[in-house]
């Protein structure tokens, strides 16, 4: 590249929902649906179809990701009646469904009620589901739990939260049962308004964890929804809010409610919501700064899930899901600490051992891009794009930047029209594409690209400044 032609290194989409974190909540966002996406059809699906056959049908898949097998796992825990002991880590953005339809070139995928957006694949698990929704009045509560995590699971969240209305889980929380509804239901309401998530331009929404803050203080005290609820306020206050005070409370209650926890003398269990729960936790020395607290937490994190002894082919998957997550932490970790060795190492380790799912990829080329290793960094972004929802529009634009740098412009053209194929409002591709184009022998091509811009940002509002970095009070918490 040019001195005089930098590449910028930020993606920029005007369709993504932007996220305050703010206290009070204006009440719950009224999340718009995407644009209906023309064409497809269930034999059209290719060989992304198939990988993600699980979301289409529910099928028992025979390949694909970690989070795909998981499909089907929450699918017999439904049909046992048993809720999920852990509730797998793989939590998808509200942009997964209305993207793997844009991959797909299918509209019902992108729709939110399982009713219209599955087929039968002959196996009867589409009409079993549709019937446990519409007798969901009559299941027991275990399995009620499990049915909300199974639409979870799927990418149905705003159609769980319907499912299961307030009242169903308001005033019971003292029961674990309910507890652990209630739990699924709050996960799935944060995901909505904190995930990556598509809408008109312009879109934006508050957001307060009311109902987990409620959870964190009401739950039984040694029960997996207080646990879990406060693990995930850690994440939340660490990643979002940046307040050290909240993390280290939440990060109190996750290890009071662990000490409390009764796994009816399993290790497995034991060991396997031990080594979630201090990845969770780790925020509180991260924020604090304290590297060698941080590193000592994570490393008892890996060791026990290293030393978990599944016996079942259910027990492995949780076990490799787990690994695969908590090596891309540590992934994090080594880059926090400068050690970009060790950082490509784990990370390699997280993609290997979940080697089709896309976000494994775009990390490791993120850390092969600070390594300086660019043609290295432009193929992982590249798979991770090939294999869909939902970071190929970045992984897509990301890859572009690393062409150009390589010095092949028309590669980078390619990784933008891909980008801005599935994320319109990409304007980071756009720009990009304004200017190449030019460059590559196709002016005339420029016009629409500049054209597609103007219409894009015409009626863009300036972005609001981020509010005070100190949001919670434990004397005023819900």
């Amino acid at each position: 590249m040019s001195a005089r032609s930098p590449v910028s290194a930020r993606f920029k989409s005007v369709s993504t929902v932007r996220v305050t974190f703010q206290e009070p909540p204006d009440g719950s966002p009224e999340w718009p649906l995407p644009p209906d996406i023309p064409g497809g059809g269930p034999g059209l699906h290719g060989p992304l179809g198939l990988l993600y056959g699980p979301y289409l049908d529910l099928r028992e898949p025979s390949y694909g990701a970690l989070h795909a097998h998981g499909v089907a796992l929450a699918f017999r825990n439904v049909e046992h009646g048993r809720p999920p002991f852990h509730w797998h880590q793989q939590v998808h953005p509200p942009a997964f469904r209305p993207l793997l339809a844009r991959h797909l070139g299918a509209p019902r995928v992108a729709l939110t009620s399982p009713r219209e957006a599955l087929t039968e694949s002959g196996d009867g698990r589409t009409t079993r589901l549709l019937q446990w929704i519409d007798h969901v009045a009559d299941l027991t509560v275990p399995r009620r739990v499990a049915l909300a995590k199974l639409l979870v699971k799927l990418g149905f969240d705003r159609f769980a939260l319907g499912l299961f209305c307030e009242q169903d889980t308001a005033g019971h929380q003292a029961e674990e049962g309910r507890a652990d509804l209630a739990y699924v239901l709050g996960a799935a309401r944060a995901n909505l308004a904190t995930g990556y998530a598509l809408a008109p331009p312009g879109t934006a929404a508050g957001y307060w964890p009311a109902d987990l803050l409620r959870l964190a203080r009401t739950a039984p005290p040694g029960s997996r929804a207080r646990l879990s609820a406060a693990m995930l306020l850690c994440v939340l206050f660490g990643k979002i809010a940046k307040d050290a005070a909240a993390v280290a409370h939440h990060a109190g209650v996750a290890r009071a409610a662990f000490a409390r926890l009764d796994t009816g003398g399993d290790a497995f269990h034991r060991d396997l919501t031990r080594s979630m729960m201090l990845r969770a936790v780790s925020f509180e020395p991260m924020m604090r700064g304290a590297r060698a607290e941080v590193t000592a937490q994570l490393a008892e994190a890996e060791e026990l899930a290293r030393g978990l002894v599944a016996g079942t082919p259910e027990r492995e998957l949780l076990k490799e899901d787990n690994l695969a997550i908590l090596m891309e932490t540590r992934c994090r970790e080594a880059q926090w600490l400068g050690d970009l060795d060790l950082a490509e190492s784990r990370i390699r380790e997280s993609a290997a051992r979940n080697p089709l799912d896309p976000m494994r990829h775009m990390v490791l080329g993120e850390v092969l891009e600070r390594r300086g290793k660019w043609r290295e960094a432009a193929g992982a972004y590249e798979r991770s794009a090939w294999l869909g929802p939902s970071t190929s529009p970045m992984a897509w634009f990301m890859a572009g930047r690393l062409r150009e740098r390589l010095g092949e412009p028309e590669q980078a053209v390619s990784c933008y029209l891909s980008c801005l194929s599935i994320d319109p409002g990409a304007v980071s591709a756009g720009l990009r594409l304004s200017e190449l184009l030019p460059r590559t022998g196709l002016p005339g091509l420029a016009v629409p690209c500049r054209d597609h811009l103007r219409e894009t940002l015409r009626d863009q509002e300036p972005v609001a400044p981020a509010g005070p970095r100190r949001l919670w009070d434990e004397r005023t918490a819900v």
